[in-house]
């Protein structure tokens, strides 16, 4: 199979995904092919070493955050199964608890929207705090997206979606202003992105705005969902944590960056440190570009790690390794900055800028 006839099977492959997303898939792994024949590998050789389309198509679909659209059938059978499976929850719960009402948050939000889900009432809130004497930003959630956004105002504000299966506490005390969300609807309900492609239902979504030269400690933590971050020129320490989905940030500046997820891509772009900037995942690869560090460790499994570093590659003692897979990258020392790249089954192509 030559490369034209490879990359017209994994469009094919890949054609349940937004033509956008799937243009930008197929572009990257262009390039890999590229370098691979740049570098003198002859291209059934490049070909091969990309490994077989259908196995590197179900490898894009299974990290991709973005989920297939599925049947009518599809969707009824899972309908049938949240309705069961919330009809042995509550019945439980009352048998229990005597049909006791779960608590609700008390905040100084308010209601701009109401809707039902799962039978129950759902409703759009917002919980605000003034941003001066915070000192760290803390979000703890189960099973949703996180965004951070950056604004120009002095308040952090929260925005979130309550539902009868979410339960969340929200607070600003001794300098935390903390989001905490707990999903109980035990898996008798599949996130509705899951069902609709890339439309995200509201209560899967936390959205939490900080002024853009916040310069505290930020640490997110969630599950199966991505979490989103640009534009901040202050911060402290700032870590994320997911898993099953994508990090993708940018335009950051921080005292030290740490970020781990698994089966799901780690995205950088124009994120610099003082201290060390770290980036873990398994199954996926990690992309980055023009990102500044002294200490940048970068490591992946079954994934390639490919993009862009701010400054010399003699300012850095390089440890890179991978295997099954071509590096351009020799580890050597003799720099004051570190450099640490470890992948297996994957490519590694990180270029300096100057």
């Amino acid at each position: 199979m030559n490369k034209k006839q490879y990359f017209r099977r994994l469009k094919f492959l890949l054609r349940s995904l937004p033509r956008g997303e799937r243009e930008k898939i197929l572009q990257f792994y262009r390039e890999i092919l590229e370098d691979k024949i740049e570098n003198g590998i002859p291209e059934e050789n490049a070909v091969n070493e990309l490994g077989d389309v259908h196995v590197l198509a179900q490898k894009i679909l299974a990290e991709n955050p973005v989920r297939r659209q599925m049947s009518p059938g599809k969707i009824v059978a899972i309908v049938l199964v949240s309705f069961f499976g919330v009809v042995l929850v509550a019945a439980l719960t009352a048998a229990a608890l005597g049909f006791a009402a779960y608590t609700q948050v008390k905040t100084s939000a308010t209601a701009s929207s109401s809707s039902t889900r799962d039978g129950g009432e759902k409703e759009s809130r917002t919980y605000a705090a003034a941003a001066d004497g915070v000192l760290t930003v803390q979000v703890n959630a189960e099973n949703k997206k996180i965004e951070l956004v950056s604004t120009d105002g002095d308040q952090i504000t929260a925005q979130y979606c309550t539902a009868q299966d979410q339960v969340y506490k929200l607070s600003n005390q001794n300098g935390v202003f903390s989001v905490a969300n707990k999903d109980l609807s035990y898996g008798s309900r599949f996130p509705d992105s899951w069902i609709n492609g890339s439309v995200i239902d509201p209560a899967d979504l936390i959205t939490v705005k900080i002024p853009k030269d916040f310069a505290g400690d930020i640490t997110v933590e969630t599950s199966n969902s991505a979490i989103a971050a640009s534009d901040f020129s202050k911060l402290g320490g700032f870590r994320c944590e997911t898993s099953n989905s994508a990090i993708c940030l940018s335009g950051i500046s921080a005292r030290d960056v740490k970020l781990e997820s698994s089966n799901a891509l780690i995205s950088m772009e124009n994120i610099s440190t003082a201290g060390q900037l770290s980036a873990r995942t398994d199954n996926a690869a990690i992309s980055l570009e023009r990102i500044a560090s002294p200490d940048i460790k970068l490591e992946t499994t079954n994934g390639m790690i490919r993009g862009t570093i701010q400054g010399r590659e003699n300012d850095y003692t390089i440890d890179a390794d991978t295997t099954n897979a071509v590096s351009n990258l020799q580890s050597r020392s003799g720099g004051e900055k570190k450099l640490s790249v470890h992948t297996s089954n994957g490519l590694i192509h990180i270029d300096f800028d100057e």
